[in-house]
């Protein structure tokens, strides 16, 4: 009969320790896991952050641009304005043009 409980203790014993080397190696690739998934947010915030960076950089190229092309429209407006007071009034020819652009820049001047 003793034998029979040393046996069962020894199997008991050696299935105990199989467990605690199952939960061990579990617990390692789970800390595993989770620094792979660290590491890959990380990259990923590290990428997004990038694309802000290039997203920001674009839309101050575009103001910077409308900017420009703001100005260069006043300074056409205002050539046209001294070239619609040169001319002859009297045809209103040359003159649609300057009501033209008043117009296009009151309709864009808010957008």
């Amino acid at each position: 009969m003793r034998s029979c409980i040393e046996f069962t203790t020894l199997v008991y014993q050696s299935r105990l320790q199989a467990l605690h080397e199952v939960q061990e190696h579990a617990q390692a690739e789970r800390a595993a896991a989770e620094q792979h998934l660290q590491q890959a947010l990380a990259a990923q915030r590290h990428e997004s952050e990038e694309a802000v960076g290039r997203h920001l950089s674009f839309i101050d190229r575009l103001m910077a641009d409308k900017d420009e092309l703001s100005r260069q429209l006043a300074a056409l407006g205002e050539a046209l304005k001294v070239s619609c007071r040169a001319k002859d009034q009297g045809s209103g020819f040359s003159c649609v043009f300057v009501v033209l652009l008043q117009r296009s820049q009151n309709a864009t001047c808010c957008a």
